[in-house]
């Protein structure tokens, strides 16, 4: 198994949405590059020597998926949101976007993965598992092959080649709900659709969390990363649609579709919560017992907690993208990582093989 990817993103590589006057949201990016920097760290392996300090966030690298699935709720739905309010959704202009933003750019990974795959290991193993998949696999070739080209399933059957696009997946399925979801969202009401979602993946995460001890699947070892068996609880909709529906609260609240308390625009209190969540994470405290089996609440709340820090980041980000730019020593760093968020899709999805490709002939010594 493959350290858990972190993904989008979904990574999503567009401009970030512009703002009301027409400017992109630099911060957006910059979050952005934050978001692929965490997944290439969390893949890297331990690090040593001069990246050693960074070990204490390559330990939490994952979570570079929850924050590209908040910006990715913001940012599909800033553009519906800003429309008039009873604006017309055009299901059929909205699937050919996100088609032509995604899937040539994906299509173009897959080859570079494949041709990386072959330099390093040859060509008679092209069909066997090997180390970029998601979890080891015994599925037919063109099982496998026809996963990889059409994605959608490869949230559940380990992509070969570009094993990380099980978040892309994800993506495309939540998507599919947001379609679903986008006319009603008033009459229901934003609020209410979030904290439905935050209490059916808390639900969902024990309940898998529970099958999964009782029958053996895996065994609680004190952080998120356990075998291969949590990727059905980490990987699906039911478990991070809320992560991706923060985001849209985000994009309805810029547009003043909702309230939100100071408290969600300010940067403190949303740091706060991500240290929480990395505290939690490392000093797992409080199992619960359930029978002869115990469940962590670490691994029910990490999710959605260092996910509503994020999404208290973004708040304030998009209500401060102008003052952080003139602030000389902050537009230089927001800058800076503001281009990496440009190519965090391209960066993401071929970043597993290329530091293979390094670790290979630049004798790059992480482990």
């Amino acid at each position: 198994m493959v350290a858990m990817p972190t993904a989008p993103r979904l990574a999503e590589e567009t401009p970030s949405a512009p703002s009301q006057s027409g400017r992109r949201f630099v911060t957006v990016d910059a979050l952005r590059g934050v978001a692929v920097l965490l997944v290439v760290l969390n893949h890297s392996g331990t690090l040593y020597g001069p990246l050693a300090p960074l070990r204490h966030i390559e330990k939490i690298g994952f979570a570079g998926v929850g924050l590209f699935l908040v910006i990715s709720g913001f940012s599909i739905h800033y553009r519906w949101a800003s429309r008039e309010r009873n604006g017309h959704f055009s299901h059929r202009a909205f699937w050919k976007r996100r088609f032509l933003r995604l899937y040539p750019t994906y299509l173009a990974a897959v080859l570079v993965s494949i041709a990386i795959y072959v330099l390093l290991y040859g060509t008679n193993t092209i069909t066997s598992p090997h180390p970029w998949g998601i979890v080891e696999h015994s599925a037919p070739a063109w099982a496998l092959i026809l996963a990889q080209v059409t994605i959608v399933a490869g949230n559940w059957i380990a992509l070969p080649f570009v094993g990380v696009a099980w978040s892309l997946a994800l993506e495309i399925q939540l998507y599919a709900m947001y379609t679903l979801l986008v006319g009603h969202l008033r009459r229901i009401g934003v609020w209410r659709i979030v904290l439905t979602a935050l209490v059916i993946s808390i639900s969902f995460n024990a309940l898998t969390q529970g099958i999964g001890l009782h029958y053996g699947l895996y065994t609680y070892v004190g952080s998120l990363q356990v075998p291969p068996w949590i990727g059905v609880q980490v990987l699906q909709i039911p478990s991070r649609a809320f992560e991706w529906l923060l985001g849209l609260a985000a994009a309805e609240a810029y547009f003043g579709g909702i309230r939100l308390p100071a408290l969600l625009r300010n940067p403190l209190f949303g740091i706060a919560l991500i240290a929480i969540a990395r505290g939690i994470f490392t000093q797992p405290t409080g199992a619960i017992r359930i029978g002869t089996d115990w469940i962590a609440p670490s691994n029910l709340l990490f999710n959605a907690i260092i996910a509503t820090g994020f999404f208290v980041i973004l708040n304030w980000s998009v209500r401060s993208d102008t003052e952080l730019l003139t602030r000389k020593r902050s537009h230089k760093l927001i800058a800076g990582m503001a281009w990496v968020g440009v190519f965090s899709y391209s960066i993401y999805l071929v970043h597993v093989p290329l530091i293979a490709l390094f670790q290979q002939y630049l004798v790059l010594d992480v482990h």
